[in-house]
């Protein structure tokens, strides 16, 4: 078992030769293998578990009775991995455009074009693919781990000093608040920009453009905040709205087909239709239908042929 010492130390227990009943009481743990050869190399590695379950409500309980945290229930993702929602969080920008159809409003536009601000990318690997390929994407299969992706753990504490005062008490009120990481990056414009002056006592409401497109967790807050009214992509909003499962096969065959000659489409009009693959429909994963008035809204994810790949 390997323990933390502070911040550049360790401790490790004393080794146990397996096989044994022995339990490893920890989070971390060093294994080492030999064939027995003194002259071959050893193979070292670090395993990760969870060995008490009841840790981390231990220790969400322990951070809100001495620190005064508050949890955010639910921060809105707006990319599909750190990338994207880290350009929201510290400079107020997206690159990633996504639409908002499901809520009948116009498409995002990125502020930013990747390659243009961004340069290329310094290993010239295809970015979005592996990125694809490390985080395997399972958990999505099932509804509640696709809400999961989309709802990042948000834990707020302030200073001491500035507890059990009005701006702690608006960051309480937003509990429960549908909010997304441009919001946190208006939360540090206003800390960096306007609370000095205000011995930060401000809660007044406030517009942070052109600070920030979003609005302080330290102030008032107006008007309804859903996917329609902030900045969300329809894919990664966490509204939930009435959705139908579709059971029709002609209607799942129709728009598996669909889907796939668009992203042959795509991948033909990006000049990579002489290196990949015509794909076609092999089979659904999941349809559902939303009515939004006399608009029915489609989201379906289908199994493509030859790649195996779900879209």
């Amino acid at each position: 078992c390997i323990y933390n010492d502070h911040d550049v130390q360790y401790k490790a227990d004393p080794w146990v030769i397996l096989p044994s009943n022995e339990t490893f009481k920890c989070d971390i743990i060093e294994s080492q293998c030999s064939n027995g050869n003194m002259f071959s190399s050893n193979e070292s590695y670090l395993h990760m578990q969870i060995y008490e379950a009841g840790s981390l409500p231990q220790s969400l309980a322990y951070l809100k009775a001495e620190h005064g945290a508050v949890q955010m229930e639910f921060l809105n993702k707006l990319g599909i991995n750190s990338r994207p929602n880290a350009f929201a969080l510290f400079f107020g920008k997206t690159e990633e455009a996504g639409s908002r159809t499901l809520v009948g409003r116009p498409p995002i536009k990125a502020d930013w074009d990747r390659r243009k601000k961004c340069r290329e990318y310094i290993d010239k690997l295809p970015y979005e693919l592996e990125q694809y390929r490390l985080r395997g994407y399972k958990i999505e299969k099932v509804p509640l781990g696709k809400y999961e992706q989309n709802n990042p753990f948000l834990m707020v504490s302030i200073p001491k000093r500035y507890r059990n005062t009005a701006i702690h008490e608006q960051l309480k009120k937003k509990s429960e608040e549908l909010m997304t990481h441009y919001d946190l990056h208006a939360t540090f414009m206003d800390i960096l920009k306007l609370q000095p002056d205000r011995n930060f006592s401000d809660t007044s409401y406030r517009n942070m453009q052109p600070l920030s497109k979003g609005s302080s967790l330290l102030r008032e807050w107006r008007g309804p905040r859903n996917c329609r009214t902030l900045p969300i992509p329809s894919e990664y909003c966490l509204c939930q709205y009435n959705r139908t499962t579709i059971i029709d096969d002609g209607i799942h065959e129709e728009a598996g087909r669909f889907l796939a000659e668009q992203l042959n489409m795509l991948l033909e009009n990006a000049g990579l239709g002489g290196k990949c693959r015509k794909q076609s429909y092999h089979s659904t994963h999941s349809a559902t239908e939303t009515k939004d008035g006399n608009v029915s809204l489609y989201e379906i994810a289908v199994y493509l042929w030859p790649s195996s790949g779900l879209f």
